[in-house]
């Protein structure tokens, strides 16, 4: 996927994205790392995890290796954002990608 200048080569096993690469001279940006068919947590490119912590329909908490909260999300009851504080995420409502273009 190409938005703007910057192009995104993701990585998919079956419908589950486990890796993303950007740049012209692609570099890994992100993994992700699954339980089960639920996101357990990512690493950036230094190796760096975010843990999601899950309800039943998405992630409402992210924290670091230290169990510092740095992203909390909620929505509405048809998925639209209510709150998103801290680190701002693609993931959104149940475990889905939001895109920034629509079409």
């Amino acid at each position: 996927m190409s938005v703007g200048s910057t192009i995104t080569t993701y990585v998919f096993s079956g419908f589950k994205v486990l890796a993303e690469y950007t740049g012209a001279a692609p570099a890994l940006s992100r993994e992700y790392i699954y339980a089960g068919g639920s996101l357990l947590a990512t690493l950036d490119s230094s190796c760096t995890p975010a843990y999601r912590h899950m309800d039943h329909l998405s992630a409402r908490l992210e924290t670091d290796a230290g169990g510092n909260v740095t992203r909390t999300f909620g929505q509405f009851p048809y998925g639209e954002t209510w709150y998103e504080t801290g680190n701002v995420s693609r993931w959104k409502f149940t475990r889905r990608v939001a895109h920034a273009f629509r079409g």
